[in-house]
């Protein structure tokens, strides 16, 4: 079974820099709307945290790139028939109302919810106060998910106190390296994400519904011989070995 590590292996360098670039225009083009959707959604009366849409941003960029990848691989599959691929062709694949883009901001808005009912507060109040220096915000978010480690707020409190390191740095410091032990309360998969986008797509160009649809076992077929049915997800065995958890799995992520 090929991992999608070797998928991308196969594919030259100048095409995975091709889908690198293409993930960041998509992902370029669509924020903006995504931004002010967040900001709605979230009812807030000040303005949406610059890093929080960034974040955002991270997560559509990682998950597009995953899904173009999957893309081109069938794309460059002699053995698939064009009547397999028809529902690629179908306008854009990834854009604000599209089913990965859905995805990925749904799952997004649901974790924000559920971080501001855990800790009672909002997680834009948070950033703010993580801004500030503020050791337990700043591990509220590590904890919550480990690519806060990548923004300015955070890496450079750590590198600024580390640089200088004095006695009450070292506290700060042993609090930062704890919070990213610690497993993350936010445990996204972009393969999965991407994998389930596609199914989506497939979905809403044919109708997957009956016991013996063709459809729905062609698809069975296809990710489970050609791309290896691969997303890196634990249950994945089963998936691949029974078509009727396959069917569930589905039903599961309300694809069917």
């Amino acid at each position: 079974m090929e991992r999608d590590g070797d998928l991308k292996c196969k594919l030259d360098d100048t095409t995975v820099k091709r889908l690198v670039d293409l993930a960041e225009k998509t992902t370029f083009q669509i924020l903006p709307k995504l931004r002010q959707r967040l900001q709605s959604d979230l009812n807030l009366k000040e303005s949406l945290a610059e890093e929080l849409g960034e974040l955002l941003g991270q997560r559509l960029w990682f998950v597009a790139f995953q899904f173009f990848v999957q893309i081109e691989v069938i794309r460059r599959n002699p053995d698939r028939q064009g009547t397999d691929r028809d529902f690629l062709r179908e306008g854009q694949l990834i854009e604000e109302n599209s089913p990965l883009t859905q995805r990925v901001y749904g799952v997004f808005l649901r974790q924000i919810e559920e971080y501001r009912k855990k800790h009672k507060e909002d997680i834009s109040q948070v950033i703010l106060k993580a801004k500030g220096g503020n050791a337990r915000a700043i591990r509220s978010l590590l904890e919550w998910d480990k690519s806060w480690i990548s923004f300015d707020l955070i890496h450079g409190e750590i590198a600024r106190r580390g640089y200088r390191y004095r006695d009450e740095d070292r506290g700060f410091l042993e609090l930062v390296g704890d919070a990213i032990k610690k497993k993350p309360t936010v445990r996204d998969n972009a393969e999965e994400c991407a994998l389930l986008s596609l199914i989506e797509l497939y979905a809403n160009r044919y109708d997957l519904s009956g016991k013996n649809n063709k459809h729905l076992k062609m698809l069975y077929s296809w990710l489970s011989e050609d791309l290896g049915f691969d997303s890196g997800i634990e249950e994945e065995a089963n998936l691949r070995a029974d078509f009727k958890y396959f069917v569930r799995y589905l039903k599961r992520h309300h694809i069917l």
